[in-house]
Parts: structure tokens; C-alpha cells; sequence
């Protein structure tokens, strides 16, 4: 990935996020960087470009794209909450700094104390995550329109 950062760098291509299996940038990456082996990224949107995304802290985002069709499909990641369960209007929403309660249901709770696994539901507050540095001190929920990614 380092590797990767330096070549965005010294090409000017933005990369709005990362994680450990993902970049979000506003350019094609060169196919040297693109594959099946141990070390290249796959990519997970065969060259469909997103229209618009939210990148709200550490994973924290939704975007939306048109499939081939010219349908508009939406995702979403929010840690703690399962994947895609969130909509696009609850992720803007989230992105003004407001916040949203859910029931998880079947969550496993598991205990190192005394090495039992629980399963139940939960209530969680659904917000953006203060706690990414990136400006200042301050983490700032990013929206961009029209980018590509790579997984």
C-alpha cells in the first residue's frame, strides 16, 4: 500500500480512503497494480465508476453507482451494522453530524473472562467517527462525486 501512496502522490491522483483492502481514488490505478496475486488490489467494480460517496470516518461510508443495466445500486459499510443495511439519505443524514438507533439482532458478544460467546440483540447509536485525524485534529467527513475504487 505504501508503494501505492507514493505513486498516487507523484501522479496527482486524490485518494479520498483507504483501509486494509481498499482505496478510493479519482483515477484508474495502472493495471501494474491490479490482479489476482498476493500484493494487488482486485478490482471489485470492473472499472464502474462511482457517482457519488461519503467517507464519514474509519469504516464509515456509502456510495452509489449505476450498474451495467444503468440501475442505481447503493452500498454501504458502517462498522457494527450489517453491510448495505444502511441507505443513502441514513448515511447523508449521519454525515450532518446527527445520529440513528438500531436494534442489531443475533449479535455475538463473546467474553475473554470467562470464555463464553453470547448471542442477542443490541441497541446501537449509529454516528460518523470523530476519532480519524485528519485536519487539525479534526476529522472531516469527506463527499465526493465521481470516483473510482479498487478492492
Amino acid at each position: 500500500m505504501i508503494k501505492l501512496k507514493i505513486y498516487c502522490l507523484k501522479n496527482n491522483i486524490k485518494i479520498f480512503n483507504t483501509d486494509t483492502d481498499s482505496i478510493f481514488t479519482d483515477k484508474p490505478l495502472p493495471s501494474k497494480f491490479i490482479g489476482d496475486d498476493i500484493g494487488l488490489l482486485k478490482d471489485e467494480m470492473n472499472g464502474i465508476i462511482i457517482q457519488e460517496a461519503y467517507f464519514l470516518g474509519i469504516k464509515q461510508y456509502g456510495y452509489w453507482f449505476f450498474d451495467l443495466q444503468n440501475n442505481r445500486v447503493f452500498r454501504s459499510v458502517f462498522a457494527g451494522v450489517p453491510r448495505n443495511s444502511l441507505s443513502f439519505k441514513d448515511i447523508i443524514y449521519i454525515s450532518k453530524g446527527n445520529s440513528m438507533k438500531r436494534i442489531i439482532t443475533n449479535r455475538f458478544f463473546k467474553s475473554f473472562n470467562n470464555l463464553n460467546i453470547k448471542i442477542a440483540n443490541t441497541h446501537l447509536t449509529i454516528r460518523r467517527s470523530d476519532n480519524k485525524v485528519l485536519k487539525n485534529n479534526i476529522y472531516q467527513p469527506i463527499n465526493i462525486k465521481t470516483t473510482h475504487i479498487i478492492w
